[in-house]
């Protein structure tokens, strides 16, 4: 079997966060299936993704069973 790893173009920028008096503003977007940075499919219904959380990745499966924040 052989993975191919996606880059999702719409998450991937070349900005900073906004800053205001040199504090970082950091807030939760909304969260939906087309919120991860890299991807890498495993099955049909089923991706292991990576996914911005507050200055680093969090990493977890693109459908879960029970909590989403549980990664």
């Amino acid at each position: 079997m052989k993975l191919k790893l996606e880059i999702n173009k719409k998450q991937v920028r070349d900005t900073a966060p906004l800053e205001a008096e040199g504090a970082t503003i950091m807030v939760t977007p909304d969260i939906d299936d087309e919120f991860w940075i890299f991807r890498v499919p495993l099955t049909k219904n089923q991706a292991v993704v990576a996914f911005p959380k507050f200055c680093t990745f969090g990493i977890g499966f693109q459908h879960e069973e029970e909590d989403w924040n549980t990664n």
